[in-house]
């Protein structure tokens, strides 16, 4: 199978952002440390269930590299690009409710 080729015409200016958009996600996971004191002591969390969404935050990433990676050597990495938000978004968005699944904030 031959790699996948622009169009005439597809401007290069939108790789850029692109490849912006996928380093800051990945980058998100290793800022954690950041966030983690000032979400503890916001929502009265241990340091057990502050951790939560970082290790689903890993596993995700661990998984998708593992089984996504022959998925974007068939599929081409725009394909990559569209699924890894829908699969690296849930946990992110629900962490709240499963640190504290009684809380109204979450």
């Amino acid at each position: 199978m031959s790699p996948p080729v622009a169009p005439p015409g597809w401007s290069r200016w939108l790789v850029p952002p692109a490849a912006l958009s996928v380093h800051l996600s990945i980058g998100q996971a290793y800022a954690w440390s950041v966030f983690k004191p000032p979400l503890e002591s916001a929502l009265g969390l241990s340091g057990t269930q502050s951790a939560l969404p970082f290790q689903l935050g890993i596993v995700m990433l661990g998984l998708s590299a593992a089984f996504g990676g022959t998925l974007v050597e068939r599929n081409g990495p725009r394909w990559a690009m569209t699924v890894a938000p829908w699969s690296a978004s849930p946990p992110a968005s629900c962490s709240p409710r499963w640190a504290r699944p009684w809380s109204s904030t979450g």
